[in-house]
């Protein structure tokens, strides 16, 4: 049960990548045979909307613009499409939903303050200066809050209440927590400073390890996690730029393949079967959602013009995406959109 952040799309990736390529065989192509592609639409009235998280019930989470594309509210979209506006707390203007679980709780923002709506869609603030992330099964939901003691750090609150601070590396200024596993494995980031970022794993008992990042790696961020415990994200080195990764359970990294023609890749979330997606980069930038199969291939998910950008954020256990795109490629509205290799699968 994953969260969603910002991509990094200025890396560029040196023809030194190859060497760093896993052993996978992968096409220069992706294929996109068999997928569908439903547009979850803009279900409040503003210009793009955009889906950051998926259950196994295929219970879709994300938010949408309101007329005018001032404001913001969180959305659920359920597996038949039906869209409901989560709203805000109040004196908010907007909101995001970013991770539901497996029974329909949902974490993410209203404001300045991290939130969790029960699946009656009764809203919980978490506090001021908090961000949510990641929720998991058991209830316990992963994000960051702010104090001017301490700055900011990566925080657990517990399912019974309590809220646990799960500390960041020695020598760093400042960490943030954006996933939890259902065996209480918790994900992030701990930085120094803006530019390096490590990505780390709490362990259930809080213990925090770094992860490595690609040789000559300047930093890496973590961004998914599954029950086995691997965990995939994105490293960068100033020599090969930026690189889809996984850890194994051990803390192993490997780099994931990519198309000819990627100047960036980025591991966004993975499930229990260990099919990975996240976004692939062409020379100028653009993002393209892709999964990364289990047997070595690669899936261009959106199948859109060169230039037309995508993105994947999440994946359930059926093998169900949620993310966006844009879809009129006449048009600069990005769409929620659930990419599935059967039409109706959940």
């Amino acid at each position: 049960m994953r969260s969603i952040r910002l991509p990094r799309f200025a890396y560029v990736v040196a023809a030194a990548t190859a060497a760093l390529l896993t052993a996978s065989a992968v096409p220069a192509g992706a294929t996109t045979a068999g997928v569908t592609t439903t547009d979850l639409g803009v279900p409040l009235g503003g210009y793009s909307s955009f889906a950051y998280g998926i259950n196994d019930s295929g219970t879709i989470v994300g938010y949408s613009y309101l007329p005018g594309d001032n404001s913001w509210h969180a959305v659920r979209w359920e597996p038949g499409g039906a869209a409901t506006d989560l709203g805000v707390l109040p004196g908010a203007s907007s909101s995001v939903a970013r991770a539901i679980n497996n029974h329909g709780v949902i974490v993410g923002d209203s404001g300045n303050h991290g939130v969790r709506w029960n699946p009656d869609g009764t809203i919980t603030d978490l506090g001021a200066d908090t961000s949510a992330q990641g929720i998991n099964d058991d209830g316990a939901v992963v994000g960051s809050a702010y104090d001017a003691a301490t700055g900011r750090h990566a925080v657990r609150w517990n399912p019974d209440g309590s809220v646990t601070d799960l500390g960041k590396l020695a020598g760093d200024v400042w960490s943030k927590a954006d996933a939890i596993n259902n065996t209480g494995t918790v994900i992030g980031m701990s930085s120094r400073y803006e530019g390096v970022d490590h990505a780390v794993r709490w362990s259930p008992d809080g213990t925090i390890s770094v992860l490595s990042t690609v040789p000559g790696g300047a930093y890496s961020i973590a961004s998914g996690l599954n029950d086995d415990g691997t965990i995939v994200g994105d490293s960068y080195s100033s020599a090969t730029g930026g690189h889809a990764v996984r850890w194994d359970a051990q803390g192993n990294l490997s780099v994931l393949a990519v198309p000819s023609g990627t100047s960036a890749a980025e591991a966004r979330a993975i499930n229990r079967g260990g099919t990975i997606v996240g976004t692939v980069s062409d020379k100028a930038g653009t993002p393209r959602a892709v999964r990364w199969n289990t047997d070595g291939t690669i899936t261009d998910l959106a199948n859109l013009p060169s230039g037309v950008p995508s993105e994947a954020a999440a994946i359930n256990a059926c093998g169900v995406i949620a993310g966006n795109a844009r879809l009129d490629v006449n048009s600069g509205s990005r769409h929620a959109v659930r990419w599935s290799d059967e039409p109706g699968t959940r």
